[in-house]
């Protein structure tokens, strides 16, 4: 962004108490790592804008010079984007790939050097930590969610018992949402018209009680059993104590009979 010579003339006439009240009282501010960080509304969705600098000056112009301009999201909607609701034909695609072949590979790419990876590992955590990215979050957690539910993600900690047992309640008529989070805490599956809460114990990775002992140590996990059911009861106490049902369904005895225990379950 160039240097607005005529604002800055304006606006020196200020006294930094001015400057600070103006930046705290209508942009939020905060100040992060030796820089000032600043919030402005999107004119037209009114989700706030993050712009930091490390002068409040600075910042403060910033702010102001770019108070009409939409966020990104807004840029992108249809009347805006020439390319809204296109897409390239596949000969564009390959022209495009065959220009880009051999291009910013091996060290010709300027992610290959450490200080520039660190410099963006550096910039996405300010980003995270500031909420700027929060909506980025919710669309991961989503697309997580969705993807371990219908076992597209090969590496989510989700069996594929998990999976039979919520496609059996789904058959019977109940709504059933995988990997739900009560607060950092995450269960298996939650039965909606039961306010249930099922968690499925595979009998290796929870230590089932009927076939480990108390002091054996769990090596995959760096935990000796009893830390394992220990950590265990804290979730079912956690479920009860925010008004859940809660039950537990153990590998030994689902694979024995799996209609049994999914009645069970929902008595």
């Amino acid at each position: 962004m160039e240097l607005n010579f005529y604002w800055l003339f304006t606006n020196m006439k200020r006294s930094t108490e001015e400057i600070n009240n103006i930046l705290t009282e209508k942009y939020f501010l905060e100040e992060k790592d030796d820089r000032y960080i600043g919030r402005r509304k999107c004119p037209e969705c009114n989700e706030f804008i993050l712009q930091s600098s490390a002068s409040k000056l600075i910042l403060l112009r910033n702010i102001q010079i770019c108070e009409t301009r939409v966020c990104k999201s807004c840029v992108k909607k249809e009347g805006r984007n020439h390319f809204f609701g296109k897409a390239h034909s596949k000969k564009t695609k390959q022209k495009i790939s065959k220009n880009r072949t051999g291009k910013a590979c091996g060290d010709e790419n300027a992610m290959s050097k450490p200080k520039y990876r660190k410099k963006v590992s550096l910039a996405l955590k300010e980003k995270y930590n500031s909420g700027e990215l929060d909506f980025l979050k919710e669309i991961q957690s989503k697309t997580a969610k969705e993807n371990q539910s219908n076992g597209k993600l090969s590496t989510a900690p989700i069996s594929k018992a998990e999976i039979e047992i919520k496609e059996k309640l789904e058959f019977i008529g109940f709504e059933v949402e995988s990997q739900y989070n009560i607060g950092s805490l995450r269960y298996d599956l939650f039965v909606k018209e039961k306010n249930l809460l099922i968690e499925y114990n595979g009998d290796y990775w929870h230590c089932n009680p009927e076939k480990f002992e108390p002091e054996y140590f769990h090596k995959k996990k760096g935990m000796t059993a009893k830390e394992i059911w220990e950590r265990d009861q804290k979730k079912k106490e956690l479920a009860f104590s925010e008004g859940f049902n809660y039950v537990v369904i153990w590998e030994k005895d689902f694979k024995k009979d799996k209609n049994k225990e999914i009645n069970k379950a929902l008595l």
